[in-house]
């Protein structure tokens, strides 16, 4: 089963599938193609694309090859993927979003 299969059509669902396909491009300019697209004006006025991406390097790093294992918990607007690692380890990836449309991302994390 694909990861991108299993993933909800809710609004963090749909951010996750974005994430993982910029992941799987294996290139910068993906990744910082996808924060732009998916932060808050506002809050890539504090924080630029280049500044979160150099903060959030472990996560594609972790999951760029992994083995999607399940939909751990999703919500509408919260949503957290297993992975297992070419080193045989587990990987939460997690995202959650704002409360309201367009649901902006307020955070991605590893767990």
């Amino acid at each position: 089963v694909s990861v991108k299969d299993t993933i909800p059509g809710t609004p963090a669902g749909k951010r996750m599938k974005s994430y993982i396909a910029a992941i799987e491009k294996n290139n910068e300019q993906a990744l910082l193609d996808f924060i732009n697209s998916n932060f808050s004006p506002q809050d890539l006025a504090g924080r630029p694309a280049k500044e979160r991406r150099a903060i959030n390097t472990n996560i594609p790093n972790a999951i760029r090859g992994a083995k999607f294992i399940a939909v751990v918990e999703s919500r509408p607007t919260f949503i957290i993927i297993k992975f297992k690692t070419k080193n045989n380890e587990d990987v939460n990836i997690g995202m959650e979003c704002e409360a309201t449309a367009p649901f902006w991302l307020a955070d991605v994390f590893r767990n």
